[in-house]
């Protein structure tokens, strides 16, 4: 199967003592409760629209099936989670980095929608939302998702670290 998602930021989590994180896209939260049940957070923020989407998303997949019923299935259960510092908001990643203008992060991971635009806009938008020594970072950096490694590429470029489980890294100096 491969070495998962959790496997690779648990351990960065806990090594430099990350306090505050967000989550980008969220489905049904499975990485949210990996980490969770694996890190001592005093902050999670899990953010998703939980939304059903109309025409050709790029890299949706399975998710463009998904009927409001289902997303709304897939919100409860993660709003749900039994973790006091897990805070949900319903709602896109843009309206919600409006919600965190002065606020800081030490960690931000994007798994949100993969079209180059998208993964443009979540990079230019959560990065300046993040503390020195903190990371951004994402999934799905593979051939298979065209958008998220141009738009990665282009606004990362000398600063990206390549992790296995396709996770890509930017290190937040100060």
């Amino acid at each position: 199967m491969g070495i998962k998602i959790h496997e690779i930021l648990i351990p960065i989590i806990n090594e430099r003592e990350y306090k505050i994180i967000a989550e980008i896209g969220v489905d049904t939260g499975g990485l949210t409760r990996r980490i969770l049940e694996g890190t001592s957070l005093k902050q999670y923020w899990a953010i998703d629209p939980w939304k059903k989407q109309e025409g050709n998303i790029p890299g949706w997949g399975r998710l463009a099936g998904c009927s409001q019923k289902e997303w709304d299935k897939k919100a409860k259960a993660v709003v749900n989670f039994p973790f006091p510092e897990l805070s949900v908001l319903r709602m896109t990643s843009l309206m919600a980095s409006k919600v965190f203008r002065s606020y800081y992060f030490d960690m931000v991971f994007i798994d949100a929608v993969h079209s180059y635009k998208n993964t443009k806009q979540d990079i230019r938008i959560w990065e300046p939302l993040i503390r020195p020594g903190g990371v951004l970072c994402g999934h799905d950096y593979r051939k298979r998702f065209k958008g998220v490694v141009d738009a990665v590429d282009e606004l990362i470029g000398k600063d990206l670290k390549l992790l296995p489980a396709t996770v890509w890294l930017k290190e937040i100096c100060d």
